[in-house]
């Protein structure tokens, strides 16, 4: 399955569910919408997270790769993100700001 469609099918997925029990990442999976860095479009990506306190932590990763994903491009250049996360009664909007630099210390509201 292209990557294309197996994320889309993943964001349709989390939609459906209220964010919640997605395989295989349970509810640990929020989606993070960003602004691209050189089309300027709304890019939505699927994100596994971890909730610590308040605070929701992601890491830009691609599976071991030794580049990082497209998403952490655009968050590098448009910091400001929309973030889904599931909660009680389904989907919660969430409005971010990242950190731009190399830090433990995830977005902030």
């Amino acid at each position: 399955m292209a990557a294309a469609n197996y994320k889309q099918r993943t964001i349709d997925e989390f939609r459906a569910k209220g964010g919640r029990g997605l395989p295989p990442w349970g509810d640990n999976i929020l989606l993070m919408t960003s602004t691209g860095a050189r089309s300027g479009e709304r890019i939505t990506n699927p994100v596994v997270m971890r909730k610590i306190g308040d605070d929701y932590v992601v890491v830009a990763s691609k599976g071991g790769a030794p580049t990082n994903p497209n998403w952490y491009h655009n968050v590098r250049a448009n910091p400001e993100v929309e973030v889904e996360v599931g909660g009680p009664d389904g989907i919660e909007p969430e409005p971010e700001r990242c950190p731009t630099g190399r830090s433990t210390s995830g977005c902030t509201s």
